[in-house]
């Protein structure tokens, strides 16, 4: 049986992937540092790891795979200087140190590592932050390079569908269904033109459980991505009634500094090691949800 310690797995992603590992008979123990969980796993543990000599409370012995999905900054955090990032990655160092020889996989963030392009990027492409989260996520990947042998770097980009929370706009696939369907208006701080490379949940799921089981040990990095782009117009005019969408636009917030307007990762290296294909399917899903949400209300009974 193949034991996996997921760090940071009390979120959307960890959930998904718990769940997914679960399901196939792996034994999988989860950290976090909030004290309740609805995650079904073989074991939960309470852990603030961005504390320092935290990382010492974790058994590791009897773990065959680590993943990282711990943020210690989190995503939409500003004013923060490199200093402080540094500051706040001396604890991240130490775990490190302590899961040194065990099968790495760590989470690190395909859409703000890299920057602005205009052109699809591979894994060989600059590292380019903008924001202090892109930063941070960098300064961890030249961590891992430096004191592990066995890290696999996977730079992710924006995942959606399952089990994600929608209601404040943690995702934005997830908030514009959510406000198709409650009839809400859909408010955006960042111009329609902005794109994405979107993956699915279950794709992503489905990438790293083949990564946990190939013989890929050695330090690599790969873009999990679909290799396509969609603008927020796009994946707004891929909704079944497009006239039933409230559209809000407030830029009085929009961060200029950090603002990224096009991101799409090549993914040719990830399928080709895995043999596995990842495609863009989040305007048919759209389509899809909200066609179904349309079907729902009209079977309601008039009241």
């Amino acid at each position: 049986m193949n034991r996996v310690l997921i760090l940071g797995g009390n979120g959307y992603i960890g959930g998904s992937l718990t769940s997914s590992l679960m399901a196939s008979g792996y034994h999988v123990t989860v950290v976090s540092r909030s004290s309740t969980t609805n995650i079904e796993c073989h074991r939960y543990i309470q852990l603030d790891l961005a504390k320092n000599d935290a990382c010492k409370s974790l058994i590791v012995d009897e773990v065959d795979t680590v993943i990282d999905l711990v943020s210690y900054i989190p995503p939409n955090t500003e004013n923060v200087s490199v200093s402080d990032i540094k500051r706040s990655l001396e604890s991240y160092e130490n775990l490190l140190k302590h899961i040194n020889d065990k099968h790495y996989l760590f989470f690190s963030s395909g859409g703000t590592v890299y920057g602005n392009s205009s052109m699809p990027l591979s894994e060989s492409a600059p590292l380019k932050p903008l924001s202090p989260y892109g930063i941070q996520k960098c300064m961890q990947e030249e961590l891992i390079q430096k004191i592990m042998s066995k890290a696999v770097i996977l730079r992710v980009t924006n995942p959606y569908g399952g089990s994600q929370k929608v209601k404040h706009g943690v995702g934005f696939v997830g908030h514009l269904l959510y406000c198709y369907e409650k009839g809400a208006p859909l408010t955006l701080s960042v111009p329609q033109c902005t794109s994405r490379d979107y993956i699915y949940i279950s794709d992503l799921v489905h990438a790293v459980r083949c990564l946990i089981e190939s013989k890929i040990k050695a330090f690599d990095v790969y873009n999990i991505s679909t290799g396509v782009s969609s603008s927020l117009e796009n994946l707004i005019d891929a909704v079944h009634d497009r006239k039933k969408l409230k559209i809000i636009t407030d830029l009085s917030n929009f961060q200029s500094d950090f603002y990224i307007s096009k991101n799409v990762l090549i993914n040719r290296k990830i399928e080709d090691a895995l043999g596995i294909k990842l495609s863009n399917k989040v305007e048919k899903y759209i389509l899809t949800k909200s066609s179904q949400v349309d079907l729902e209300h009209h079977a309601l009974p008039d009241k």
